[in-house]
């Protein structure tokens, strides 16, 4: 009897943490990123993938500002995701990031060059890990959060530690100064 408890309770705490995401750190989004870049949507379309069966968005953006990579100010790029609506039929994944029309975004890239696909086609890298959405307060100051991810990110501001979350922002210069760090300490 106390055997199968034992079995049945490591069975269970197997499942729960393969369920669970794997969060990454500032320097973990860092490391991981060709391209680092602010950027603005510009557009969305979505189309339907009759081979696949699913709806996806195509998002194109501008840069506004690059911290690490090949982008620069003003290149455009797209990014494709699973989810949508087209036609009536809608999909959503909660694991991806969301993007609103004109909304400035500090995203964290990988070149896609799947089947050789042309350039400026990027992913987010580890989803909505990857992307942050930058708003205006009511100072017109740049706050920074998290975006459909739920674990904070932890960041350095004034020798303490502060929590990024889809709730509580931080100054947009306080984290790319705190990306700056992490990328010149790297090399």
């Amino acid at each position: 009897m106390k055997r199968t408890i034992l079995i049945l309770g490591i069975l269970f705490t197997s499942i729960i943490l393969l369920g669970q995401p794997i969060v990454l750190s500032l320097d973990d989004l860092c490391n991981n990123s060709k391209e680092i870049v602010i950027a603005k949507q510009v557009s969305k379309e979505y189309s339907f993938n009759e081979k696949t069966k699913r709806v996806y968005a195509k998002y194109k953006f501008i840069v506004l500002e690059s911290l690490k990579g090949e982008l620069l100010p003003n290149d455009k790029f797209e990014i494709k995701l699973y989810g949508g609506t087209h036609n009536g039929l809608t999909t959503l994944s909660p694991d991806y990031p969301s993007f609103i029309n004109k909304e400035e975004s500090l995203l964290f890239l990988n070149p896609n060059k799947k089947n050789n696909e042309k350039k400026n086609k990027y992913s987010i890298t580890a989803l909505s890990q990857g992307k942050f959405k930058i708003k205006n307060d009511t100072n017109g100051e740049k706050i920074i959060f998290r975006d459909n991810f739920y674990s904070p990110l932890i960041v350095d501001e004034n020798n303490s530690k502060s929590k990024i979350t889809k709730d509580i922002g931080i100054e947009v210069g306080i984290l790319k100064s705190n990306i700056k760090n992490k990328l010149n300490n790297k090399g």
